[in-house]
């Protein structure tokens, strides 16, 4: 029985039908689940993930927003083979238990909130993408100890970062967006050695015209915005 309003919503607009005509088949079926703490009320609602995650067994992505986390919540997330998560206005403050979340594909937070960012550096060797975005808090990351060596796509978007010149250790990036979060020239250049790297997006003030011409002619796109990237994709498909 499903007791979360905004999951009904959901699976509703998923599967288009009233949430009493989805079938067991269906819910087994679906790989992708959108869950919210808040409520239309507009009011906090605790999320019973033990009994979400034995409704939908084959769900591969969990994309959850307005969630104050508990160690518990965590186990029951993580207890199943989802490995792509996305967190939106959360808060990971109660919680110790995040390497848990080491065998994720996909790891993608944005405006959430933790006491620091220590899980990321141990154990995240599967990891594909990596995306922390507007932090709600001033936690560092320290790009040394990032342990996603196998990371291919890299968001650290107005993030406090250390030891940014170790970029030059995660050798799989394909694409990277250090979009307004301070970085310095010398992390640049390095970033421009890693021979993977076809992307790269940096606020302009951070570069100067021997950084634009080193990634020139290494042939990386350098992109000062992510319209840049939007217009890009608009022109191949013309």
């Amino acid at each position: 029985m499903i007791n979360n309003y905004n999951l009904e919503i959901y699976l509703s607009t998923h599967f288009g039908k009233n949430i009493k005509e989805i079938t067991k088949e269906e819910f087994e079926s679906l790989e992708m689940l959108s869950l919210d703490g808040i409520n239309i009320d507009g009011l906090y609602e605790k999320i019973d993930f033990e009994d979400v995650m034995g409704l939908f067994p084959n769900v591969k992505r969990l994309v959850i927003s307005n969630y104050v986390f508990s160690n518990n919540d965590i186990v029951q997330i993580t207890r199943k083979n989802v490995n792509v998560f996305s967190f939106y206005k959360c808060d990971f403050t109660n919680v110790d238990n995040l390497d848990l979340f080491s065998n994720s594909l996909e790891f993608i937070i944005e405006k959430c909130i933790f006491n620091n960012y220590e899980f990321l550096y141990d154990g995240f060797n599967d990891l594909e993408v990596l995306c922390v975005t507007n932090p709600a808090d001033d936690e560092e990351i320290d790009v040394s100890k990032l342990s996603c060596s196998n990371v291919t796509d890299l968001l650290l978007e107005r993030c406090i970062l250390s030891n940014d010149e170790s970029f030059i250790n995660l050798s799989n990036l394909e694409f990277v967006n250090l979009l307004n979060t301070e970085v310095s020239k010398e992390a640049l250049i390095k970033i421009a050695d890693i021979s993977s790297l076809k992307n790269l997006f940096v606020s302009e003030k951070y570069t100067d015209e021997e950084v634009v011409k080193i990634f020139a002619d290494k042939k990386i796109n350098l992109k000062f915005n992510m319209n840049e990237f939007l217009f890009d994709d608009i022109e191949e498909d013309i």
